[in-house]
C-alpha cells in the first residue's frame, strides 16, 4: 500500500463519493456496503471517502446510514472513510449535492476526484473504476455516468 508524506512514497489521491439520499432507509446500508467495497478494490490507486447526505428524510435513512458507517469504521479493513451529513429538512437534490461536494472539496479533504452516485442503485457501483479510468486517461474535468452506461 502506498504510504503518506515522510515515508518516501507518493500519497494516493483521494476519491470522494457523494451519495444524496432521501427516504432510502430500506437500501442505504447496502448502498454504503457496495460503494465501500468498490472503493476498497481501488485502494492501491486511491484513498476512498464516501459521504452520504441524508436530505431531511422522514424515515430512518440517516440513522441507518450512521449505523452502516460505524460498522465500516469498526472493520476498518477497507481503509475507506464513511461520513454521514444530514439536513434538518428536505432541501432537494441540488442542496444535497452542494453539501456533499462542499465536504469533499473542503481544505481538509481536498479530494482529487469527486463522484456522485445515486443511493437507489440506478446504475451499478461497479462503474466507479470506469469513471476514474476515464478521468485518468483524459484529464477530464467532468465524467458522467448514466443508467444506460454499458
Amino acid at each position: 500500500m502506498t504510504g503518506g508524506p515522510g515515508d518516501g512514497e507518493t500519497p494516493r489521491p483521494t476519491v470522494a463519493v457523494v451519495v444524496p439520499a432521501y427516504g432510502e432507509a430500506a437500501i442505504i446500508a447496502s448502498t454504503i456496503e457496495s460503494i465501500v467495497a468498490e472503493l476498497a478494490r481501488l485502494s492501491p490507486r486511491y484513498r476512498g471517502e464516501r459521504s452520504g447526505v441524508d436530505d431531511g428524510s422522514t424515515d430512518d435513512t440517516g440513522a441507518v446510514a450512521e449505523r452502516a458507517a460505524e460498522t465500516v469504521a469498526e472493520r476498518d479493513a477497507e481503509g475507506v472513510a464513511v461520513r454521514v451529513l444530514r439536513h434538518d429538512r428536505n432541501r432537494g437534490l441540488g442542496a444535497a449535492l452542494t453539501t456533499g461536494f462542499a465536504a469533499a472539496t473542503a481544505a481538509d479533504a481536498a479530494a482529487g476526484a469527486v463522484v456522485e452516485i445515486d443511493s437507489d442503485h440506478s446504475y451499478e457501483h461497479a462503474h466507479l473504476p470506469r469513471l476514474l479510468d476515464a478521468i485518468d486517461a483524459t484529464s477530464a474535468q467532468d465524467v458522467i455516468a448514466s443508467p444506460s452506461m454499458r
